[in-house]
């Protein structure tokens, strides 16, 4: 998008002047910490070059082509070469009907980013600096940023959207490697190598300072679990769900969190955990021809990971049925991941409702836990008067699946939060509950601002009108901080619900957030047009709440 306009500048100025926010570089490392998370796979400066591989049988020094290149746990070699002698060494490609060439400039042994210079060079593995050149993109770095961030790993096999391909030896593909310091920069590939989760087998020591020895086998378990987990891709579907940066944290079955229900039981810990992260997610491979987990170090010759379950906080932020793609057009709820917010022929669980022996046993190996930037913003409609409360300050009850719209639990999931809401109780998800009630993710008051580098945003504010009487309904206004709207005196902040995108005009992709009012008091603000009722009139356009994968620009260069 890259969108810097002055109402771009203007915003960003009252994110950080107004209300306080710092430019935060990315969390404390160590304690198999992610620094962010990314939405690009290899973390290229073209997205033509994503996912692509290349043969090893394409090499060639000069004009002389090199016989028997291999790569061998992060190394490219061959008989008498290895290390700086890949240097001027090039791999083609065939892309949109031309050949792209990938040129080496440099090598050197690898460093794990995340050790904070503290670490030694790896034993084996090595890392490259290259060129691309094609007759209609011209020349020029494949990993983005200045000169000392344009390093990449070299790592084994295909991808096919999110299908990895096993037994691909003759195949390899560059992954830029990430940067500690914002914006961020480089791919969840090779941020998971950084991680200790490569895919070959190795010594190295492991940041979060745990020994966790895998088979070959297990080694892609991992690495494949890894790229999905630091993606958000939930789904296996090569779709990330997050924003480049975001911070998050993971655990391996040897180290996650437990912690010991009321009979008894190991369930994995809901946190909070190292800095206020909670558990999000647990994260599996899966046989991409079967759809069926995998839970031995025997893999078939196609995979994909996937979120084997979320959790009730982050299914709070998704939209009814979750971000997956039908495989079918019969299968309306997607059974990759179903929600449990809604009846399914195929039960579907919270990640709370299993217990720890029960993800093991299909095929969880990866935990992940996040700081949840994001929040789902709500529509509630108090049962006595009508009035209306949009917020993403809400209480997460627990209930059974919700079958359908007659069911009480339908609207009673989630509740204002009676910390910040007296009369909490007395609302109820309007209309007819989910989906409807759903307005779209934001952005919580706390995300650091480097994250907004390459998007126009702006706070989205709760009013609440003066003078209100304990034995009467609250009255809100949810109004989008520059939208031209005049507040009015009777009416004074209350909170800050986060942050949204600025535009008046959202794309194709996104509804119009707007404003509504009946009368001198009583305000709605949605993007469902078609639950307004008659008596609230003209709208006014407050920006958009886009779906997480469309929040913002892939790279903010």
């Amino acid at each position: 998008m890259n969108r810097k306009d002055t109402r771009h500048w203007q915003n960003k100025a009252l994110l950080t002047a107004v209300w306080g926010l710092l430019a935060a570089a990315p969390p404390a490392l160590g304690e198999g910490k992610i620094p962010d998370q990314a939405r690009l796979l290899h973390g290229t400066a073209r997205g033509r070059f994503e996912r692509v591989s290349l043969p090893l049988s394409t090499a060639k020094l000069g004009t002389q082509p090199l016989a028997g290149v291999a790569l061998s746990s992060g190394q490219l070699q061959t008989q008498g070469m290895a290390g700086n002698a890949f240097v001027n060494v090039a791999f083609t490609q065939t892309l949109a009907n031309e050949q792209v060439t990938f040129r080496i400039t440099a090598a050197q042994r690898h460093v794990n980013r995340y050790a904070q210079g503290s670490a030694n060079p790896s034993a084996t593995a090595w890392e490259y600096k290259v060129e691309y050149s094609s007759p209609s993109l011209g020349s020029g770095a494949l990993c983005p940023g200045a000169a000392e961030d344009q390093w990449a790993l070299a790592l084994p096999g295909v991808w096919n959207g999110g299908a990895y391909t096993v037994n691909s030896s003759g195949f390899f593909a560059f992954a830029c490697l990430p940067r500690v310091t914002a914006p961020t920069l480089g791919g969840v590939a090779a941020k998971c190598v950084e991680l200790g989760y490569a895919p070959w087998q190795n010594n190295d020591p492991r940041i979060d300072g745990t020994s966790l020895s895998l088979s070959e086998g297990d080694v892609l378990r991992y690495h494949v679990a890894c790229t999905s987990l630091a993606s958000a891709d939930y789904c296996g579907q090569a779709t990330p769900n997050t924003l480049s940066g975001t911070p998050i944290t993971l655990y391996h079955l040897g180290n996650v969190p437990t912690q010991m229900d009321e009979s008894g039981i190991a369930r994995i810990a809901g946190g909070p955990v190292r800095e206020d992260y909670f558990f999000e997610a647990a994260w599996a491979l899966v046989d991409a021809g079967t759809g069926q987990y995998i839970v031995s170090s025997t893999l078939p010759s196609r995979v994909r990971a996937q979120a084997v379950c979320l959790t009730k906080k982050r299914w709070s932020t998704l939209p009814v049925n979750g971000t997956c793609v039908a495989d079918q057009d019969s299968d309306p709820f997607n059974d990759r991941l179903p929600d449990p917010r809604r009846h399914h022929d195929k039960p579907a669980r919270y990640c709370e409702d299993y217990t720890q022996d029960e993800l093991l046993q299909k095929g969880a190996v990866l935990f992940s836990y996040s700081k949840f930037l994001d929040a789902g913003l709500y529509r509630f409609k108090h049962i006595s008067n009508g009035e209306y409360l949009t917020t993403s300050q809400i209480l997460i009850k627990p209930t059974q699946p919700i079958t359908d719209s007659t069911n009480p639990q339908f609207k009673t999931l989630y509740q204002p939060d009676p910390s910040v809401f007296f009369d909490a109780d007395k609302y109820r998800l309007a209309d007819n509950g989910l989906p409807d009630s759903y307005e779209g993710p934001l952005f919580k008051p706390n995300t650091p601002t480097h994250l907004f580098d390459s998007v126009a945003v702006s706070p989205l504010l709760r009013y609440r009108a003066s003078g209100f009487d304990l034995f009467l309904p609250e009255q809100f206004l949810t109004l989008v901080s520059n939208s031209g709207v005049v507040v009015p005196a009777n009416y004074s902040q209350n909170g800050v619900e986060g942050y949204v995108y600025a535009e008046e005009t959202p794309p194709t992709s996104a509804p119009s957030f707007r404003l509504y009012r009946r009368g001198t008091g009583s305000y709605l603000s949605t993007i469902h047009t078609n639950r307004v009722p008659a008596n609230y009139g003209s709208a006014t356009p407050m920006g958009y709440l886009p779906p997480l994968v469309n929040y913002a620009a892939e790279r903010p260069y």
